[in-house]
């Protein structure tokens, strides 16, 4: 088998041990390693694999790298793979696809292959959790913190969450779905393909990338006018009919 894995470098110890792995993995792939220099470059990377008609690109790095190779790989017929050496890994969470990297790519190497969901907003794909207003603010504090080679993990997200909610103003958003309408001050909109945000955050219980539906939740900021606003948004939200297929198990909630 024809396996190319994209790893991002940015990724510390864990793409170090990921690349440990990669090196002695499975006898039946022959893997090609290629090493991420900025970003967009997963997604080159990817789509050449694609073209040249590799059969497994392996997506070695955090959600960013995962979503920027799946990209490159839409409506082909490579296999999306991946080995978690992120911060947060939500998508691997979901999929049940193990942390550690050589236990994740036995898993893979026995994997079946399953069509998953792709979203799409404002047209930039998505496979795990897309998020707006203070999830969108704190994506963006997150990734510049990370910038000039800053560790990344729980307590600096949990400082910058502090430190960014402190300044948040929450805006107006207006819901619209199955003809009904809503405004209100949001503090922050999701939609989730998979089950949950990285570091085990569950946002959308029971819900796997591999089902033909999204979940959108949102919240106010005050308590005592919150609401709250779970629907499904069925499959014209979803990018299905040119998906990609990932190796792995879906795990879902009881």
């Amino acid at each position: 088998m024809r396996v190319r894995a994209i790893l991002n470098p940015r990724a510390g110890t864990r793409s170090r041990r990921a690349l440990s792995a990669l090196e002695n993995g499975p006898a039946a792939w022959s893997i090609e390693i290629a090493t991420t220099e900025s970003p967009g470059h997963a997604l080159d990377l990817a789509r050449e694999s694609a073209e040249r008609g590799d059969d497994l690109v392996l997506a070695v790095g955090g959600d960013g790298t995962v979503n920027e190779t799946a990209a490159g790989l839409l409506g082909s017929r490579t296999t999306l793979g991946i080995v978690p050496a992120g911060s947060g890994n939500g998508l691997a969470r979901t999929l049940g696809i193990a942390r550690d990297a050589r236990t994740a790519l036995a898993q893979l190497a026995s994997g079946v292959r399953r069509r998953i969901d792709v979203g799409r907003i404002n047209g930039e794909l998505f496979l795990n959790v897309a998020g707006t207003g203070f999830d969108a603010a704190m994506a963006v504090a997150f990734h510049d913190w990370g910038k000039p080679g800053r560790r990344r993990g729980i307590l600096p997200y949990a400082w910058l969450g502090v430190s960014e909610m402190a300044r948040f103003t929450p805006d107006v958003w207006r819901f619209e779905t199955d003809g009904q309408s809503v405004e209100l001050p949001t503090f922050l909109a999701s939609f989730a393909n998979g089950r949950q945000y990285g570091g085990g955050a569950i946002i959308a219980r029971g819900r796997c990338s591999t089902t033909a539906c999204l979940r959108s939740r949102s919240s106010s900021p005050a308590p005592a006018s919150s609401w709250r606003w779970s629907r499904h948004v069925c499959s014209s939200a979803t990018s299905t009919d040119s998906g990609i297929t990932a190796a792995g198990a879906c795990r879902r909630s009881p």
